[in-house]
This record gives C-alpha cells, structure tokens and sequence, in this order.
C-alpha cells in the first residue's frame, strides 16, 4: 500500500470517518450544517445593523445579551428537562418557532419596518427559542454513535459548527454589500427548513430508563450542579470555560464596533475578519476529530486556552485591519479546539443520568458568557473604548487558566482515564444507530 492509499484509508475509516458512517447522524450533521450557516449569516447581520441604527457598542452588548438572557435563566431546567422528555418532538417544536420568528425579522428588514426594539423582541425571542433546543441538540449526538465514535462525533458537530462560521459571515457580508441585510435574513430563514425535514426521517437509541423515584425539576437542577461541583474533571473544565466565555469570547460580538471604530472599515472587511475566525475553528475542529483519541485531550484543552487568551490580547491591541485576520483565525482555531476537547472530556465521563443537565451547564457557559461579557465590555467602552476592556479581560482569563492547569493531572484522570473502561463496540446507549450499510 503506497503513501496515498495509507493517506486515503486513514481518513476513510478514521476520525470524522468512524461518525459519519451511521447514516442518522450523518444526515443529522449535514442538515445543521445548513442552519447552522444560516444562523451565523442572521447573527452577522444582526450586528451590523444593530450598528447602523445605533453606533453604540452598548446596543451591540444588550443585543448579544437578549439572545442570551433566557439561557442564564432557563438552561438549567431545560437540561433537565432533556433527561426526562422525548428530545426530537422538542426540537421539532423549536424548529418550528425559530423559523416563524426569522421569518418575520426578514419581512419587516426587507419593508423597512425593522427597528432596534423590534429586532431586540425578535432576538428575545429566539433566545428562549434556541435555550429549549440547545441541551437536546448537543445531547443527541451520543444516542445516534457508538460510544467508541464518540470523541469524532463531536468534533464532527464543532466541525461543521465552526465551517458554518466560515462560510455564513463570508456570505452575510456579501449579501449586505450587495442586496441588504434583509437578504442575509430571508437565507438564515430558509436554512431552517432542512434540518426541520430531517427531524422526522431520524431515530435516536433508547436512554436508560428512568429511576422509579421522581423528583421534582428544581431538585433535578440542584442535584445535577452539585454532581458537577464534585466532580473532579467536570467541575474545572467548566469553570475555565465559564471564564473564557465571559472574557474572552465576547470579542466576536463586539467585531463590528472594531471593524468601523477601531479598523475604520466596513461590512465587507467584517464578513473577512469573521470567516477568518471561522476558517481557523474549521482547521481546529478538522485536526481535532482526526486525533482520534480522547487520551491528552486535558492537556490540549490548558494549552489552546493560553493561546486562546494571549491573542485575544494581541487583538486588542492593534488598529491595522490586515494584522486583524490571521489573529482572528488563530482565535478561531484555538477557540475551536478548547471548546472540542471541553465538550469530549465532559461528554466522555458524564454519567448517562446527568448528561442533559451537565450539557445545560456547558451550554449555559457558551451561550450566557459571551453575552454577559459583551454587555458589560460594550458598556465600558463609552468610557474605555473597545480596546482595553477585551485587552484586560483576556489578561484575568490567562491567569485564571494558569491557576486551574496546577491540577491538570487530577483533572485528566477523572476524564480521560474514567472514559477508558468502556466498552468500544457497545453503543452509547443501546443497539447502535443505523448505519449507511
């Protein structure tokens, strides 16, 4: 066998290979891909004319924090929520919702009927939309693979999360160059419908059944923090991804505020720096699933995350847009492959009973940071400008990354070493997925 036969058969039976194979997930993935892009389109032109009718950077925080102000209140209970419920009819559900509602953000941009406060509605409402549908999003992935495809099925759904945030900006800025936002709105509207069909095609593995005993939801909640506290790997991977969403992640809420206060560009030049960020999550996400193991993925996440922090610094500390993109797609690959090797470390030794609620936590982490930080750094920079909030909020996130990385050992052996027993043929819940065979 020659070197690119070798080549070939590695990337056949490897990596994202090993996911895609069960035809479900298969299908499940290239549909969210779609949504996903349109999402990443409606979120660029959200901000930009977030921008254009207001100029403020604290608009562009309280949008940022609308979308996400349902998740810091709801995601925990709806984490507990998808331990006990059939978690396609939910998604079904919120399918459904989210396209009336981006529907009717498209209608009104393209009549010229769109104002701030009604997109501010629009946003809330997807927020509550989007806070029901993420844990069970996130947790369907192990009820479609094997446990041994595990580690690529994620990296599969950050790869394909992280190629949308390429390829939407890159599109979003030349629809609103060259048609309007409006249009990036009725294509973010449209990629919904896919994903909506294929809800219906797929079938998800049973779960475990459940305990005989019933709690109540808050006591749910409260039993699913306390299991994470204690857990010795969980509890510090979420607390250094809780600090880098609330410090360092908001950056891509506040580009455009960069790119017209601190660039002096435009929409074009925001779509470029966004897909550069996107593009360098796509090279992250792509080497992670490859990797092929769970094993080191402790360390992987401590180093990404240092690197992560550090230029986040260097952005902010530059007014040339052209130093601005291959930083951003550096962040982008770091940010991708801390997020990757979080998401595997706690996916891989949750236990099955907890995982919608240890998902709503990690979630919750993703989508309320970045807001919350957006919000108070945009408000800072009527004083401060943009520059030195983000610059000073990557400074504390470097030191709390160091602080944590003391017990990197302790932590990879409550992850990493807890995933090990299990048996690779033995689906993640029962009988395996369908395959394309």
């Amino acid at each position: 066998m020659n070197v690119f036969s070798r080549i070939f058969n590695y990337f056949a039976t490897q990596g994202f290979a090993r996911a895609l194979r069960h035809r479900d997930f298969m299908w499940f993935s290239m549909t969210s891909w779609v949504s996903t892009t349109g999402m990443w389109m409606q979120r660029v032109g959200i901000g930009w004319l977030t921008w254009e009718l207001t100029h403020s950077g604290a608009w562009l925080g309280i949008m940022a924090a609308a979308n996400a102000v349902p998740g810091i209140v709801l995601l925990p209970f709806t984490g507990a929520y998808a331990d006990r419920i059939d978690r396609l009819k939910l998604m079904r559900v919120t399918q459904s919702i989210n396209f009336f509602a981006n529907t009717v953000l498209a209608v009104l941009t393209l009549t010229g009927h769109i104002s701030v406060e009604i997109m501010l509605a629009i946003t809330l409402v997807s927020g509550v939309v989007q806070t029901f549908n993420m844990p069970v999003r996130m947790t369907i992935a192990p009820s479609l693979v094997p446990l041994a495809d595990l580690p690529a099925a994620i990296s599969v759904n950050s790869f394909q999360f992280t190629t949308a945030m390429f390829v939407g900006p890159a599109l979003a800025g030349f629809l609103i160059a060259h048609g309007g936002v409006g249009l990036a709105f009725v294509a973010n509207a449209a990629s919904y419908l896919p994903f909506y069909i294929i809800l219906y095609v797929i079938t998800l593995a049973e779960r475990p059944a459940r305990p005989q005993v019933e709690t109540s939801i808050i006591a749910d909640v409260v039993d699913g923090i306390k299991y994470v506290a204690n857990h010795p790997g969980i509890g510090p991977v979420l607390t250094v991804t809780l600090v880098l969403s609330i410090l360092v992640r908001p950056l891509s809420d506040l580009v455009p505020g960069f790119i017209d206060e601190v660039f002096r560009k435009g929409p074009a030049e925001l779509g470029l720096v966004l897909s550069a960020y996107g593009c360098g999550g796509m090279i992250g996400s792509f080497w992670m699933g490859n990797r092929g193991r769970l094993q080191g993925s402790t360390r992987i996440f401590i180093i990404s995350s240092l690197i992560l922090t550090t230029f986040t610094v260097a952005f902010a500390s530059i007014d040339v847009v052209m130093l601005a993109i291959p930083i951003m797609a550096m962040l982008g690959a770091n940010n991708s492959i801390s997020s990757n090797a979080a998401q595997s470390l706690v996916q891989a030794s949750v236990a099955p009973s907890h995982r919608g609620r240890v998902i709503s936590l990690y979630s919750l982490n993703g989508r309320a940071g970045p807001a919350l930080g957006a919000l108070i750094m945009g408000y800072l920079s009527h004083v401060l400008g943009l520059q030195i909030p983000v610059a000073g909020a990557a400074i504390i996130g470097i030191g709390v990354v160091l602080y944590v990385a003391r017990d990197r050992r302790k932590i990879a052996e409550a992850t990493e070493t807890a995933a090990a027993p299990y048996d690779e043929t033995a689906p993640a819940q029962r009988g395996g997925p369908k395959t394309g065979d």
